[in-house]
């Protein structure tokens, strides 16, 4: 070239390759994976500032590791997690789906109970009311029986009373008259006639002698 600047050849492992033409080794600086190369003259009065960026085969190298690790990253790492993240996250609605829906149902069996317990306590109320009545009622029943029976026994009885009374009477009549004759007899010495003691007045005689 007429300024004598020559560029200097990478090889694959990033050195530089030295010219055979003796020229100066030209100054390079790596920056993040680049070489900036600045050209050189073997007369410093001639040397021009400038530079030119070469992109080498271990910066390709590294650009299509990182990419390739980004998309390994993604597959095999950020992939999944986001997956587990998600299933956990499905995982933890179905479970506090499944907690409200238990506690709902827990409230409408509780709701149940309370009312079954009402309406159970409400037949058994009934119920024995209802035995109550039928108790009482069998009670007066049974105590009618009784009385009308104890009405009839006494009645009953009375009429035996009433009966016996009569017959007694009946008899005591013939005993009191012969019992009149056989004292006025004894008193007087001798027959009277017992025509004026009528049965009448036999009878009221026991009578005052029942009272008594």
């Amino acid at each position: 070239m007429n300024s004598e600047t020559q560029n200097l050849h990478l090889n694959t492992t990033g050195t530089v390759a030295q010219p055979d033409n003796g020229h100066k080794e030209n100054s390079s600086k790596e920056q993040n994976g680049c070489v900036l190369i600045k050209s050189g003259s073997s007369h410093p009065e001639k040397q021009e500032e400038g530079g030119l960026l070469t992109i080498n085969g271990t910066l390709v190298v590294i650009v299509i590791s990182f990419i390739v690790f980004v998309i390994l990253m993604q597959k095999i790492f950020y992939g999944p997690i986001t997956e587990i993240r998600r299933k956990r996250h499905e995982y933890i609605k179905k479970m506090k789906d499944e907690a409200n829906e238990a506690f709902r149902e827990t409230e409408k069996l509780n709701k149940d109970y309370q009312e079954n317990i009402k309406d159970a306590r409400k037949k058994v109320f009934e119920k024995t009311a209802e035995l109550l009545n039928e108790a009482n009622e069998e009670k007066n029943k049974v105590l009618e029986d009784k009385k009308q029976q104890n009405s009839e026994y006494l009645d009953e009885q009375k009429q035996i009373i009433q009966n016996d009374k009569t017959q007694a009477i009946e008899e005591l009549k013939g005993q009191v008259m012969d019992y009149a004759y056989n004292i006025s007899r004894k008193i007087l010495g001798e027959d009277i006639s017992m025509a004026g003691l009528s049965p009448e007045i036999v009878e009221k005689a026991i009578n005052k002698a029942e009272v008594r």
